[in-house]
């Protein structure tokens, strides 16, 4: 049988714990030749969008048949 169901996750993560782990997965070359300025202003930006990730919904369904459980959706 597959059942539908909701998971939540909570990332309480700090503004530059956020950007480091979003910077750290991007290509080296990305932001070599950003200056101080473009850098902070990087950071002012992705700060004043507040905790994007503090609540996220997971729409998933479970296959009680074999125990996967399957990822439908993502909302933050």
């Amino acid at each position: 049988m597959k059942i539908p169901f909701k998971y939540y996750l909570h990332d309480d993560y700090t503004t530059s714990e956020r950007l480091e782990t979003i910077l750290g997965q991007l290509p080296a070359s990305t932001f070599k030749d950003f200056t101080e300025e473009e850098d902070e202003a990087l950071y002012e930006r992705v700060r004043t969008q507040g905790n994007p990730f503090y609540e996220v919904t997971l729409e998933c369904i479970l296959d009680t048949d074999t125990g996967e459980v399957i990822l439908v959706s993502a909302k933050l």
